[in-house]
C-alpha cells in the first residue's frame, strides 16, 4: 500500500525519518499554502503517514492542527506536532 511517504520529495532516495538529508521543512495546508516552518524530530518513532515536527515558526495561526483539536495559534514555538508527509516540503537555507 502506498502512503504519503511515497509521494514525498525524498521517497525515491529511500530515506526514513532519522536519515533525511534535510530536516528543515515547510508545513503546508491542503491548499498548498505554507503555514509553518519546522524541523523533523528524528528522535520520534517512525510513522508511515506523518512526520513528527518541531515547530519553529507559524505563518497562519488560524490553520487547524492535523492530529488533534486546536489551531496553530494554540501551540507554542518548540512544540512537537505530527503533520502528514504529503504536506511537508523540505527546504535548504
Amino acid at each position: 500500500m502506498k502512503t504519503g511517504y511515497q509521494n514525498s520529495r525524498f521517497a525515491h532516495l529511500g530515506h526514513d525519518q532519522a536519515t533525511l538529508p534535510i530536516k528543515t521543512c515547510l508545513l503546508k495546508n491542503f491548499r498548498k499554502k505554507a503555514i509553518s516552518i519546522g524541523r523533523v524530530n528524528t528522535d520520534a518513532p517512525l510513522n508511515d503517514e506523518a512526520y513528527n515536527i518541531i515547530v519553529d515558526d507559524v505563518f497562519d495561526g488560524n490553520e487547524m492542527l492535523f492530529d488533534r483539536d486546536g489551531k496553530f495559534e494554540d501551540i507554542t514555538i518548540g512544540k512537537m506536532i505530527n503533520w502528514p508527509k504529503y504536506s511537508v516540503q523540505f527546504v535548504r537555507f
